[in-house]
């Protein structure tokens, strides 16, 4: 196997960003067995050898064999930020429980708790036809679904698909199984699968060359970041060889602020730019020129930016903006700054639409997938039910704070008539608090009505226990209550979403407000995030 090496020297004379052997080709030094129904460190049927630099896993257990304990092989140092390759191919054995079964095994990393056959950690599945596929065992994580999961091939677990092939980011639970993806792995012969993890941060599997999945914000179940732990390589009822295992450990890598910017544009006015701040976590010099990929590659642009390489500790700015080139629509891409393996990537979103208002404008569905959002809003049509008391994943109630948690209110998106518009709180006595006004459209941004936003959150302060939210528009006032409003015969003229990931982060205890302006039911008039509250009882039917 080639080695590189890129930046400074570590202790003991080795360079940081050289592949140094995890497995020194003769025993086990530095690894530790764990075999189901043993102690630590035993394996009495000799499960697991060590012969002409390859890792054996059932080598001796004969073909006749009623069952095969489970277990793994996990290092006794623990990793936070690192590349990690190795090879895999299949024996010919299988055994009972799995005997006609997929042949399965796997790769864990961030490995915390009890040393079981099944260690709490994040894996990458190596397993016939899904290898590089995401599980999490006893963790949480971030990473990106298929859009319409009918359409995903058929197999294992909840349909994954690349962000810059159009993935929806959802924030994944414990015991979570993200997979069928495109099949790049070889049943015959030698596999190469690859891990790049940035501590808690990001991670990213390939197999053969290909990536294969993309995760973020790695979590224990109780919500504490997981930034680094033991290594393991499972034994799982199916005779499988592991060799050339080598690690490159990380002095630092390319964290940005946004791992998901959204982009709009109306043809014939000028598109907007959206920003992202890159930073060097380590010490030595990193690269940050940027590569496209995925989808829609000719529709996003890196503005004039200064492109040396970022050192340690340093942050800069780079300014992003839309070009789209295949008319109205939606798009999507990826880019790439630096070394695959310290750098970083962010999903690009875009909805470009032919002209303003009217039937010109994107649907609700539209609108929130480009926010990076995964929301089921009822449909992908641009009006919607306006009558029905649940659309999609709605809900409805009073909303109450979350003791603890900052109660944040940011103006996302908006398609509606042109004019200022007045948004804010109201409590059950009718009073009502205005917390912002949303720009009209003018020469500084003539698309202000037309757009997804930029508009900075509002923190708020004394926090009723007990409030929904308004929006005065040019016919009447949306409030998030049935049957609220005067002058209209809509009796939702505001709609509650539950949202659990948006923008490339996690969100605890957010909700997207789609509120209506007009009489299409179309909820995009004005959508909003509130933060940091939770809903109260349902409202009562009339």
């Amino acid at each position: 196997m080639l080695k590189f090496c890129c930046f400074g020297i570590m202790a003991g004379g080795a360079f940081a960003g050289e592949f140094l052997p995890l497995f020194n080709g003769t025993d086990l030094k530095g690894w530790e067995k764990i075999i189901a129904g043993q102690e630590v460190g035993e394996d009495p049927a000799g499960l697991i050898t060590v012969r002409e630099g390859k890792i054996h896993m059932y080598e001796k257990l004969p073909e006749e064999a009623e069952d095969a304990p489970f277990g793994v092989i996990m290092t006794e140092k623990s990793y936070g930020k690192f590349h990690l390759r190795f090879e895999y191919q299949w024996g010919e054995k299988k055994f009972a429980p799995r005997k006609e079964k997929l042949r399965d095994a796997g790769l864990l990393y961030h490995c915390f708790g009890p040393k079981t056959i099944w260690p709490a950690s994040i894996e990458c599945q190596v397993q016939e036809g899904d290898t590089g596929d995401l599980v999490l065992i006893t963790s949480r994580a971030m990473s990106w679904g298929h859009p319409r999961p009918a359409e995903a091939r058929p197999g294992k677990g909840f349909p994954g698909r690349l962000p810059e092939h159009g993935g929806v980011l959802k924030a994944l639970p414990v015991w979570t199984y993200l997979g069928r993806f495109p099949e790049t792995d070889y049943q015959t012969g030698w596999n190469v699968v690859e891990a790049i993890v940035h501590e808690d941060s990001y991670a990213v599997h390939k197999v053969n060359g290909a990536v294969t999945s993309r995760l973020l914000d790695m979590r224990k179940p109780d919500g504490s970041l997981l930034k680094e732990g033991p290594l393991a390589l499972q034994l799982e009822a199916a005779e499988v060889l592991y060799r050339n295992v080598e690690i490159c450990e990380l002095d630092g890598y390319l964290r940005p602020n946004h791992y998901q910017l959204s982009l709009s544009r109306v043809k014939g006015l000028p598109g907007q730019v959206r920003t992202v701040v890159l930073e060097n976590t380590g010490t030595e010099p990193l690269k940050v020129n940027p590569v496209f990929l995925g989808q829609n590659v000719g529709a996003f642009e890196v503005e004039d930016a200064d492109f040396s390489p970022l050192k340690g500790g340093e942050k800069r700015r780079f300014a992003i903006s839309f070009h789209p080139d295949l008319g109205a629509g939606d798009y999507v891409a990826g880019i790439q700054f630096g070394e695959e393996a310290t750098g970083a990537f962010i999903q690009l979103n875009g909805v470009a639409t032919a002209a303003l208002e009217g039937r010109n404008e994107p649907s609700l569905h539209r609108v929130v997938r480009a926010l990076g959002a995964s929301v089921n809003v009822g449909g992908e049509a641009l009006e919607l039910d306006s009558s029905t008391d649940v659309l999609g994943e709605s809900m409805s109630g009073w909303f109450a704070p979350v003791k603890g948690e900052e109660v944040r209110v940011t103006p996302v998106a908006r398609y509606s008539p042109a004019g200022v518009t007045p948004f804010g709180l109201y409590l059950a006595d009718g009073e009502k608090r205005e917390l912002g006004r949303l720009r009209d459209s003018g020469a500084a941004q003539p698309d202000a009505h037309q757009a997804l936003l930029r508009e900075p959150g509002i923190s708020l302060n004394d926090v009723p226990e007990r409030f929904g939210l308004y929006l005065e528009g040019p016919r009447f006032i949306s409030y998030t209550c049935k049957n609220k409003s005067e002058g209209t015969a809509m009796p939702w003229t505001a709609r509650v979403w539950p949202v659990g990931a948006m923008g490339g982060r996690r969100l605890d205890n957010a909700f997207l407000i789609g509120f209506e302006e007009a009489m299409n039911g179309d909820y995009q008039d004005v959508v909003l995030l509130l933060e940091g509250v939770k809903l109260q009882e349902p409202e009562k039917k009339d």
